[in-house]
């Protein structure tokens, strides 16, 4: 088994790799220590979501992880709002912040009827089509700053740089 967990956090789509630790409290201090949490978020008002589960977890889940690695995100929202626009149309739907982006990219996608080589190519950016990519492999949460628990996002052509 792998001793360590992958932490990111609100504001951080970047993982901090640390020693695994069954304990929350050791993991916050560890995210909090990392930059993955904002110094003044408390660990009575931070929750643990490990990617792409919906409730936070517990002590007791942290004591049997069951994979080589956990990928945990660490959020003062219990979810995020996330509005996805794509030619001047809107959808939104709730998710928790570990959510991978990838995931919701494929919801927007369908939530748009996007299929086959209409769903090609697509990313989500802030911001519209010159904005910041939202990293496929990045927790939803790592865009939302508490305690806005919201992320709007723009559903674009990957752009291809000609060089």
């Amino acid at each position: 088994m792998n001793n360590n967990v992958h932490l990111s956090g609100e504001g951080n789509p970047t993982p901090v790799s640390v020693p695994y630790s069954t304990s929350p409290a050791t993991l916050f201090a560890a995210a909090k220590q990392a930059g993955v949490i904002p110094t003044d978020a408390k660990i009575e008002d931070t929750l643990l979501f490990v990617a792409d589960e919906d409730e936070p977890i517990t002590a007791d889940r942290l004591k049997t992880p069951g994979k080589d690695h956990l990928r945990i995100h660490c959020h003062r929202c219990r979810k995020i709002a996330v509005t996805v626009v794509f030619n001047l149309n809107k959808h939104a739907k709730a998710f928790a912040p570990g959510t991978e982006v990838r995931h919701v990219l494929k919801w927007a996608l369908k939530e748009f009827g996007l299929t086959g080589a209409d769903a090609q190519n697509k990313e989500l950016r802030l911001g519209g089509t010159g904005g910041q990519v939202l990293n496929e492999d990045a927790a939803i949460g790592s865009y939302a700053h508490y305690p806005k628990c919201e992320v709007t996002a723009y559903l674009v052509d990957i752009v291809q740089v000609q060089g």
